[in-house]
């Protein structure tokens, strides 16, 4: 599978698999060197601690030897004890007791120090006996009494022994036990030899060493040094290595810090190049349709989010040049212009489908009432020249209305009576086929559909007639037109006659009902005294719709330009936002100070760069937006820094200093404010930390912040 075929999710899982495992290497390296320098360490301070025991051994055992108490002994055993269990461990490895009582695992000592050790042991097992041997052994006899002979010519001041004498001070135990030989005699001798006179000389000793042990503390105080200098061999030996071994681990994390920065490198600049360029052409593309440029698109290069984001742009950037064609034609009045809709929730796509279908029937109506007022204006103007001509006016109104219906036929009659009782229905006119008709025709009021019409002052339509209707009623004609409209001439409730216009095609409701309201004026007109006043009052009606019709196009009009910047104010507050997140984060992301910003429950909600790098030490793990900074600190740590957030809670805003050491056991200073973020309405959401270094700056001016701390 080629990279370009991945998601930006398998990508960064790959990049991030590969960062884990350097970083499982790493730290499975550096465990391993910190082990063998513990290891090292702990046998070093084993090492140190035999020469010590071994000096106190021979102080221990001086002691003893000089009388002293018991717990001399019991000391001197303690110390023989711990030195054969340290060499126990350095031989065969074992858990060893440290400072403090804690616990280490030792390992065996390496192969080449193991001669060293087993020559330091060698003469440690000598030793070992000889100690053993005086804490078995009663090291003095008591109240001793030393009966000697000397020659009479010998002083007994210049022989005699001291009172009180350090054993060891003599370095060599033979001298006491050779001058005892010399005054020895043969065994069978109970009197010194005759031949030479003696004096008897005799000396009381508190505490007499016993002879049986003098060579074991003779051997002790020979090799005493011998056995020190072997141990300070095994420590050299063991101090070399350990120096080794942090040598080792210095250059080990020098090449682990250059491996990951070149794989860091490597993981920045993938990123770089599958995400980070292909974002700058889509905001570049989305600034330019913010701009209202939809003439360029982009072409995806990756089959991840990225190239579906461009994708998706470039389908958007279609669509709207889809909508601005389909705009274009429904401005220039080609409202049968189609457009698709891209799925059920494209609000957009259905509002320009309503806003055409407004516009059509607008347009629809606008034709109609301009329609209905062009007629109006011209019967008006027939109605006016031939008010005084009752023929002439009768065959203009039916011969123009037939051609204005676009009808076949028609007829105009004229209610008129005759006599007292007899009221009848007189044609005035007729026309038909596009030719004047001289028909006399006079139909009684009561009879027929004409006579219906007017004795229920109501119009009639009908959509269905008989074939020989019109000829046997009316005269008109020979054919047999499907439609039939018939309206009474009403003026002030007052009926003055009847228009019967027949059609091939349908008669449109708007037509039906110009013809109604034509009627009232030619009824107004026939009724003579008012003809005049009701055409004015016609034209007044007509001038006030057309300029209703007008207001209403101008309000169309106007809801289309606030509508158009509505959605142009909207696109470039929705650019402007989303310049000032990029510049918000650039910002925070690029300072080398930390910004932390928790809500009133201390979850994470603003977390830059330095900081989560500083937490991702701290866990060892990526610390997301939205955790909770109480389950990622230490108990500890918490205890801590709590009531300093508590202090930014409760509205409270300060600046602290603290420091740690760094590896140089050198003072590094961090000044760390704080403040409460503060909501519109005055209510505290939370608070903020920002943590940045301050060592450089003058340490006097760290006198004026609340307390200099070290950081926990």
């Amino acid at each position: 599978m080629k990279i370009k075929h991945l998601k930006i999710s398998q990508k960064l899982a790959i990049l991030f698999s590969g960062l884990f495992v350097m970083l499982v290497l790493h730290y499975f390296l550096v465990f391993k060197l910190d082990s063998n320098i513990l290891d090292d360490g702990t046998k070093l301070d084993i090492a140190q601690r035999n020469g010590m025991a071994i000096q106190q051994a021979i102080f221990y055992l001086r002691n003893v030897v000089d009388g002293n108490q018991q717990t001399d002994l019991n000391d001197l055993s303690n110390r023989v004890a711990s030195i054969n269990s340290n060499i126990d461990i350095l031989q065969n490895g074992g858990v060893y007791k440290a400072r403090f009582d804690e616990e280490i695992e030792v390992q065996p000592i390496s192969d080449d120090i193991t001669n060293q050790l087993l020559a330091f042991q060698r003469l440690w097992k000598e030793f070992d006996k000889r100690f053993s041997k005086v804490r078995t052994t009663s090291q003095l006899h008591h109240d001793s009494v030393l009966v000697y002979y000397l020659p009479e010519s010998t002083t007994s001041s210049a022989t005699q022994l001291p009172a009180e004498e350090d054993l060891f001070s003599l370095g060599n135990l033979g001298g006491l036990d050779g001058g005892l030989d010399d005054f020895s005699f043969d065994d069978n001798t109970a009197n010194p030899p005759l031949s030479i006179n003696y004096r008897k000389m005799q000396y009381q000793f508190d505490n007499v060493l016993n002879g049986s042990i003098a060579p074991d503390l003779n051997f002790i105080i020979r090799n005493t040094e011998k056995l020190i200098l072997l141990n300070k061999n095994l420590e050299h030996s063991l101090s070399t290595r350990l120096y080794y071994d942090q040598i080792r681990l210095r250059y080990w994390m020098v090449a682990l810090f250059l491996i990951n920065a070149i794989v860091i490198g490597i993981g920045y600049w993938f990123v770089v190049k599958t995400s980070l360029h292909p974002l700058l052409k889509i905001r570049q593309l989305i600034n330019r349709l913010a701009a209202g440029d939809i003439s360029r698109t982009l072409l995806a290069h990756s089959h991840d989010e990225v190239g579906s984001l461009i994708q998706d742009l470039s389908r958007f950037s279609q669509g709207l040049e889809h909508i601005t064609d389909f705009a274009t034609q429904v401005g220039k009045g080609n409202f049968d212009e189609n457009f698709e809709v891209r799925s059920k929730k494209d609000t957009l796509g259905y509002a320009l489908l309503e806003m055409r279908d407004d516009l059509k029937q607008n347009s629809e109506e606008d034709k109609r009432r301009n329609w209905a007022n062009e007629g109006t204006a011209k019967f008006s103007d027939i109605l006016r020249q031939h008010a005084q001509d009752m023929q002439a006016l009768s065959y203009q109104l039916i011969s123009n209305l037939v051609h204005y219906l676009e009808a076949n036929q028609g007829g105009i009659y004229s209610l008129e009576k005759e006599g007292d009782d007899k009221t009848n229905l007189v044609l005035k006119a007729a026309y038909a086929y596009n030719k004047q008709k001289f028909i006399q025709q006079s139909i009684p009021v009561e009879q027929g559909l004409l006579g219906q019409a007017v004795m229920e002052k109501g119009h009639l339509y009908f959509n269905q007639i008989s074939s020989d209707y019109i000829r046997l009623t009316s005269g008109l004609g020979e054919a047999t037109p499907s439609y039939l409209l018939i309206v009474p001439l009403i003026s002030n409730d007052e009926v003055h006659g009847v228009i019967e216009i027949a059609s091939f095609k349908p008669i449109e409701e708007y037509q039906l009902a110009f013809v109604i309201k034509l009627s009232e004026s030619i009824a107004a007109t026939l009724s003579n005294v008012r003809s005049n006043e009701r055409t004015k009052l016609l034209l007044e009606e007509s001038q006030m719709y057309a300029e209703q019709m007008r207001a209403q196009e101008e309000e169309m009009r106007q809801s289309m330009e606030e509508l158009t910047t509505t959605q142009e104010e909207l696109e470039r507050i929705q650019a402007d936002l989303r310049e000032r997140l990029t510049n918000y984060e650039a910002v925070v992301n690029s300072t080398k100070s930390m910004i932390l910003a928790l809500d009133k429950e201390y979850n994470i909600k603003v977390l830059n760069r330095s900081y989560s790098a500083m937490l991702r030490r701290l866990k060892g793990t990526e610390v997301p937006n939205g955790s909770n900074i109480l389950e990622i600190l230490t108990q500890e740590q918490l205890e801590y820094w709590k009531p300093y957030y508590e202090r930014a809670l409760s509205g409270e805003s300060f600046t602290m200093v603290s420091n740690i050491k760094n590896s140089e056991f050198e003072d590094v200073y961090y000044e760390l404010e704080f403040f409460p973020l503060i909501a519109t309405n005055g209510v505290i959401t939370g608070f903020a930390i920002v943590n940045r270094e301050v060592t450089s700056l003058n340490p006097i001016r760290f006198t004026d912040y609340e307390d200099i701390i070290p950081i926990k």
